[in-house]
């Protein structure tokens, strides 16, 4: 008899062996079944996909759960090798109708980040060339609020930070953090840095704004003990992230993109520093 066909989640199932020690971080965008512009389509998955992964997730005996769960059973000293933090960048309209749904269906729980001077309105940061995208508004991300989402921060004007002055940094995420405090009721303990760009500086001043934790992108894991809550790395998941490709990046085998990305960073930075000192200007991704 030929053998029955396996699927992408089955696969994944076996593949992936949960790494003990390890602080596990996925970082979603655009959860959506219309194309993307061409230079945003590697943020952006289909509801499809983003079906496959939880299942996936599930079906190796990962749990998903918001970042500031995952760090408070890390800090009381408990196994968190099958818990996985969901976290999604930007709160795009479409969270509500593609991603709120499948995490529901799927009894996985996640962290929204928001940028807040852009609640209601669109993706400003990401220029034309990206496409304008709508954002929540305040009522949409109290639904998803009340439906267990964790709500974090993620600036206000989805700024660089790590080029701005430190008393900047500090003002955007108290200004921030208060807004999210005054529309939702609840004051919110986590922030994601607007394109993951962060220094020791800003860490400190996202620390002094009220904040318990910070993630940037990392590509990569976070290692227990001695974990950085304001420092806590995450692994980007793209629209070509097959379930296997998922098992990989969970079981640490995330392959040369980390390493080209660390690499580069550096270099970037003060490439971007020096325009932004002299234009004022902001390098346009979704992050």
């Amino acid at each position: 008899m030929g053998e029955r066909p396996v699927s992408g989640a089955e696969r994944a199932t076996v593949a992936t062996t949960p790494l003990p020690g390890t602080v596990r971080v996925l970082m979603y965008h655009s959860v959506s079944p219309a194309p993307a512009e061409r230079g945003f389509r590697r943020y952006r998955v289909s509801p499809g996909l983003l079906d496959e992964h939880l299942s996936a997730l599930a079906g190796a005996g990962l749990r998903g759960v918001s970042l500031t769960d995952l760090l408070e059973q890390a800090r009381l000293g408990r196994d968190v090798s099958r818990l996985v933090a969901l976290t999604f960048d930007d709160a795009f309209a479409d969270f509500t109708d593609h991603a709120l749904p499948l995490l529901g269906r799927h009894r996985a729980q996640a962290t929204l980040y928001v940028p807040t001077a852009h609640v209601g309105q669109d993706a400003g940061w990401l220029g034309t060339r990206q496409g304008r995208l709508p954002l929540m508004d305040w009522p949409e991300l109290r639904a998803a609020g009340a439906s267990g989402v964790e709500i974090g921060s993620h600036g206000h004007w989805h700024r660089e930070l790590d080029v701005l002055p430190a008393r900047e940094v500090l003002a955007e995420a108290r200004l921030s953090r208060t807004l999210l405090e005054d529309e939702l009721g609840t004051a919110p303990q986590s922030l994601a840095y607007p394109f993951g760009y962060t220094t020791r500086a800003v860490r400190r001043a996202v620390h002094d704004a009220g904040f318990a934790s910070a993630c940037a992108v990392g590509y990569t894991t976070s290692p227990l003990p001695g974990l950085d809550p304001f420092a806590v790395q995450r692994l980007l998941v793209a629209p070509g992230t097959t379930p296997e490709q998922l098992a990989d990046l969970l079981t640490g085998r995330q392959g040369v993109e980390s390493t080209l990305r660390r690499w580069t960073r550096p270099a970037w930075r003060t490439a971007r520093r020096v325009r932004h000192s002299l234009t004022g200007s902001s390098h346009v991704r979704a992050a």
